[in-house]
């Protein structure tokens, strides 16, 4: 998978994530769904590579601020290390190519 690719994915998985926070749809959900659609080389990772213990530890992450307690959404909730990782990385590539 070369960058553009990459990109490409992250974007998509983007648009994803937003389309159902807008549905207020759960952060956890929406890890499921992401997780659900991965394929190639990312879901050999994730199927192969780490163990049960892995996958469950990155599910539950949560955003944590420099004193150690959750950051909570809207909604009240923790929110999630892997739809907040999703979203920043395709925030630092849009920025990225905006300024080349």
């Amino acid at each position: 998978m070369n960058e553009y690719h990459i990109t490409n994915k992250l974007q998509k998985m983007t648009m994803v994530s937003n389309a159902y926070k807008i549905k207020n749809v759960a952060d956890k959900v929406v890890t499921n769904l992401l997780i659900a659609r991965f394929t190639r080389q990312l879901k050999g990772w994730w199927d192969n590579v780490l163990t049960i213990q892995q996958q469950t530890e990155i599910l539950d992450s949560i955003q944590i601020n420099e004193t150690g307690e959750p950051i909570l959404n809207l909604d009240n909730e923790p929110i999630l290390n892997l739809v907040f990782l999703i979203l920043y990385i395709n925030d630092i590539l849009i920025f990225s190519n905006s300024i080349d």
